[in-house]
């Protein structure tokens, strides 16, 4: 009982910059393998007190949490700290791909959706059984940890293997076959935010000017599968600090004119938007015309 008192009080330690959380977006690949290094320094560090045997066990986990609450990174990022956290305790993301596997079968099957209360039983009987799966792999359970794994993967894991397919087909530029899925990545990463307005005037200015530096660097014509791509997967190519940032330089750089939006606003059926838009850009999704609300809303401030 004393490991659990110390568990959720550390856990709780660990989190408590979660508010500072910036999705990775300042997280450069080659950082990723900097704080992979410095992770298993960290497992040796570990491994000093206590044998490799337990790996697998509460008290392997308290020592994690003990060592990344401590003053040795407290000046560290929230994101780099996590980054670190996961390559110690979860490097294969099984807390990320156990949840895919026991959470999957809600959103295939239709009798979840049409009712309710079935679907919460079922919801939180999925929880129950994940929750233990894990604790029996590991010893241990952190279920808060699961969508910063999500994000890594999105991020990193599928990045590299796009840049891989890529480089199989000896070409520089993406597969077309995938200009669909670097939009909805984008689109899926933006998805949670619903104002520009913590953009002050001062940074405003100068998000446009990076965006203007951008177009000359990439050519006025500006291709948007570069773009999509840099906003996607090349964090520090783009000084950027923030989501509603990058919501604010897609769209100055995708639609500056805000017409996907005046569509939107003349048709009543999304297939009519749909075949404009493509007409238009040769892209479409629903959230891009969300963010152009929300870029106007900004410019009216």
């Amino acid at each position: 009982m004393h490991y659990n008192i110390d568990l959720i009080q550390l856990q709780n330690s660990l989190y408590n910059k979660k508010k500072s959380y910036n999705h990775f977006i300042n997280i450069s690949p080659e950082k990723v393998d900097e704080l992979k290094q410095e992770a298993a320094l960290i497992s040796d560090d570990i491994f000093k007190d206590i044998p490799r045997s337990v790996s697998v066990s509460t008290v392997f986990y308290i020592k994690v949490l003990q060592m990344m609450t401590s003053k040795r990174f407290w000046q560290r990022s929230f994101d780099e700290v996590l980054i670190i956290y996961i390559f110690v305790i979860d490097p294969d993301l099984t807390f990320y791909k156990l949840y895919r596997r026991y959470f999957d079968v809600l959103k295939t099957n239709n009798v979840f959706k049409d009712d309710e209360k079935k679907y919460n039983e079922k919801k939180n009987n999925q929880l129950h059984l994940l929750k233990n799966d894990i604790f029996n792999r590991f010893g241990y359970s952190d279920l808060q940890i699961i969508n910063y794994e999500k994000d890594f993967y999105k991020i990193f894991i599928k990045a590299e293997q796009k840049k891989e397919e890529g480089q199989n087909e000896e070409t520089s530029q993406k597969p077309q076959t995938s200009k669909k899925n670097y939009l909805i990545n984008l689109m899926d990463l933006l998805k949670d935010i619903k104002s520009l307005d913590s953009i002050t005037q001062e940074r405003y200015k100068e998000i446009l000017e990076l965006a203007e530096e951008y177009k000359n660097t990439y050519g006025s014509q500006v291709n948007i599968d570069e773009l999509i791509w840099n906003l996607l997967y090349k964090n520090t190519s783009i000084n950027l600090e923030t989501l509603e940032e990058k919501i604010l330089f897609f769209v100055y750089l995708f639609d500056p004119e805000l017409i996907a939006l005046t569509i939107y606003e003349e048709e009543c059926k999304w297939d009519n938007i749909k075949s404009r838009m493509m007409e238009s850009f040769g892209y479409f999704h629903k959230d891009i015309i969300r963010l152009e609300k929300l870029y106007k809303k900004r410019n009216e401030l």
